[in-house]
């Protein structure tokens, strides 16, 4: 799958928080009849830092400045703002804003932010867990050139990819540990179309159905979906023929309540094109159901090596259920043999390697979206039963492995192999490396990187792999690469290499 990257953007699941709408047609020279008007879409990622579970910044506003002497042009609603966990965004790609606005040239993108919240995995507790800091900025304003100027056209929509590079962002002391401090790092670069004719794609659009119309008032679709997404704001989900739809027969068989994750493109309409639905269970708040994204803090198991029992970092959660379960918490599940273990069509396709998801392979590190039953308010201790539970795919950051005992294994090909990761979060730290598993299929990018054989040496770069994440309890092998119990195994879809 393509992706519209700047610099860094990076697109697991973790959890995407978006906002589309349009604002009022403005007429920036200030005369009584508007202008004609095109579509600018605005698309955000990040450039990731070991240990940071979210970082949450609020966009409070956000304008173009006219090429010309006129007036900022608002390309956000009145009164509405985005929130966007930025640490979500490793390798995956966030629609923050989609506007209409006067036709011209714009030289520059101003930004007001607010509210920034950091949490990382504390060690220094005990046990461990996550701990959240209210960041310091130095200015609440932010003014981006753009070098050349965005034409902005009544034929097309235009767009432009804001990344935020965390990295480079959080100040750390000379410890190396993350402080209150943030220096807000961004790069500004107009985005085109690609072969596809699309501009980029979103892998991980996840909510809650709200209704659907199969009556299409566009004549290039078959219909839409409204979609209440993670983030509290309802947009429109287009589908057409060859909208691809899991867990359910089509468009008119999505009920509303239905939590669903969505792959989707924005077209070069300007208009949010689903690719692949993936409906998942039905939710309701009034009787205690609701998903909750994550990442797997810890796991309890039987005799048998079943998961029994599992702790969440909440990240997300359909619908709004903070009162009871706070983001940025740790929630309690309990698995059972009713409990559905399931993986998403997304990461079945790239599941190369025929890895299963059971009670035995649920592991500490993987990103799941967990459909979960609430208990009655005020119970204590304070657990939920997991209905179900989805494996996708996720991005996880390290370095190449230095053990002897673990080569690169390299095939004829370039890229059939794999290397040992080692992950540079807290989080698994308790935890064996990860073995990746590479296929002729697999993306390798970034700094000097074509394949297995261009891996630099370790200690001199990141490495960012995007795959489906599995725990094993038995010795196995594939492309070459053994892995011995307990052992973690990811097949890689797209390796990253970033400087370190």
């Amino acid at each position: 799958m393509r992706k519209q990257l700047l610099a860094m953007t990076l697109v697991t699941g973790i959890a995407l928080v978006i906002q589309l709408g349009c604002s009022g047609t403005v007429n920036p020279g200030g005369g009584g009849v508007n202008p004609p008007t095109g579509t600018v879409v605005v698309f955000g990622g990040d450039a990731p830092l070991c240990g940071i579970l979210s970082f949450n910044i609020t966009i409070t506003g956000m304008t173009l400045t006219p090429a010309s002497t006129a007036s900022p042009v608002s390309i956000l609603p009145a009164g509405q703002s985005v929130t966007l966990d930025y640490a979500s965004l490793m390798d995956y790609s966030a629609p923050i804003t989609l506007a209409s606005v006067p036709t011209g040239s714009y030289s520059k993108l101003n930004l007001t932010l607010s509210n920034p919240q950091l949490t990382y995995w504390d060690t220094t507790k005990t046990p461990a867990g996550p701990t959240t800091v209210s960041l310091i900025l130095p200015s609440l304003t932010v003014a981006l050139n753009l070098s050349p100027t965005l034409t902005v056209s009544s034929s097309g929509a235009s767009a432009l990819q804001l990344d935020f590079n965390l990295l480079q962002s959080v100040v750390l002391d000379q410890n190396n540990q993350i402080t209150d401090n943030v220096q807000p790092v961004f790069a500004l670069t107009a985005a085109t179309l690609g072969t596809d004719n699309a501009f980029a794609e979103i892998e991980d659009l996840r909510g809650l159905v709200s209704s659907v119309a199969t009556t299409p008032s566009n004549s290039a679709y078959t219909g839409s979906l409204a979609l209440q997404t993670t983030a509290g704001p309802t947009v429109t989900v287009n589908v057409s023929g060859p909208t691809k739809f899991n867990g359910v027969v089509g468009l008119s068989s999505l009920a509303s309540g239905t939590f669903v994750q969505v792959d989707a493109s924005i077209d070069s309409r300007g208009n949010l094109l689903a690719n692949e639905v993936q409906a998942e269970e039905h939710e309701d708040a009034a009787n205690g159901q609701a998903a909750f994204m994550g990442l797997i803090t810890s796991v309890t198991r039987d005799s048998s090596g079943n998961a029994t029992q599992f702790n969440l970092f909440v990240s997300e959660e359909a619908p709004d259920v903070s009162s009871q379960v706070p983001l940025q918490s740790v929630l309690t599940f309990n698995a059972s043999t009713s409990t559905n273990f399931a993986i998403t069509a997304q990461a079945q396709a790239s599941n190369l390697a025929n890895l299963t998801f059971a009670p035995q392979t649920l592991g500490v590190g993987q990103q799941v979206v967990t459909h979960g039953q609430l208990p009655a308010p005020g119970t204590s201790p304070f657990t939920a039963d997991a209905r179900a539970i989805y494996l996708g795919t996720q991005s996880i950051l390290g370095d190449l492995s230095t053990a002897p005992s673990t080569p690169v294994v390299t095939g004829s090909d370039g890229k059939t192999g794999g290397f040992t990761l080692v992950p540079c979060s807290p989080l698994y730290q308790s935890q064996p490396p990860i073995t990746e598993i590479s296929f002729l299929q697999t993306t390798f990018t970034g700094t000097g990187l074509t394949n297995l054989n261009s891996l630099e040496i370790p200690g001199t770069h990141f490495l960012l792999v995007k795959g489906m994440l599995s725990y094993q309890q038995t010795t196995g092998t594939k492309n070459g690469m053994v892995w011995v119990p307990p052992a973690n195994v990811q097949v890689a879809a797209r390796v990253h290499q970033l400087p370190q």
